[in-house]
Order: C-alpha cells, then structure tokens, then sequence
C-alpha cells in the first residue's frame, strides 16, 4: 500500500481514540471510511500518482492529528476530506433512502476534489522532496 508502517499504526491509533468509543457517532463514522476506503484502496493499487498523493497527505493528516504539528494540508484533508466523507457515507448507509440522493452527489463532488486536493498538496509534495 502506501502507508508505511508508521503511518498505519499513527493512523489506527487516532482510529481508535477517536472513532472507537462504541457511540453511534463512532460507528457511524467507521462505516463510512470503510466504505470510501475500500474505493481509495483500488485506486492506490492502480495508480503511482495516487499512491503518492495518499502517502503525502496521509503524513499531513498525522502531523495535524498525532505530531500536533501545524500542516496546512493535514487540515485540509482531516475537515474537508477524511471526517466530512466518512460522516456522510456512514449517515447514508444508515438511512437508504438518503443514501440514494446523497451518495451519488458525494461521488461526484469528490471525483472533483480529489484532484483538487493532490493541486493543494504539490507545494507541500515539492518541500517534501527537497528534505
């Protein structure tokens, strides 16, 4: 995948301090990213560029969330990216008939903003190769 091994375990951890409390907040939130995930994975698995942008911003998003660094980009993907579309997708796959209208329009929005979002982090990507 695209994540080394620190990323996944900063990434599980936030995981599970965040998300697994039981609530339905929580679970709701879970069934969502699990969702989308699985949908970012395939796309990880085909693409380089991809790959890279997930690697890049998936640093951004655990400096803001475990490093308590300030990361432009981390904020970005944390509140307009991870939370936002897990919310929706797992508020959606609990209600069918929202489901219908909002998951297509999130599919959309985000097939928009995925690029977007790797436009954003090219700066972030060139400070990073020059490390």
């Amino acid at each position: 995948g695209a994540w080394s091994d620190l990323q996944k375990d900063d990434a599980v951890q936030w995981c599970q301090d965040t998300h697994h409390d039981g609530t339905e907040r929580g679970k709701t939130w879970i069934k969502g990213y699990h969702i989308w995930g699985k949908f970012l994975s395939k796309w990880v698995k085909r693409s380089s560029i991809v790959r890279y942008i997930v690697d890049v911003t998936t640093d951004a998003f655990i400096d803001v969330t475990r490093r308590g660094k300030v990361n432009y980009l981390g904020y970005i993907i944390h509140y307009g990216w991870i939370n936002p579309l897990s919310y929706i997708i797992g508020i959606a796959k609990n209600n069918k008939k929202i489901g219908m209208v909002i998951i297509p329009a999130i599919i959309a929005l985000y097939i928009v903003l995925f690029p977007v979002f790797g436009l954003i982090s090219i700066p972030y990507m060139i400070k990073r190769r020059k490390i």
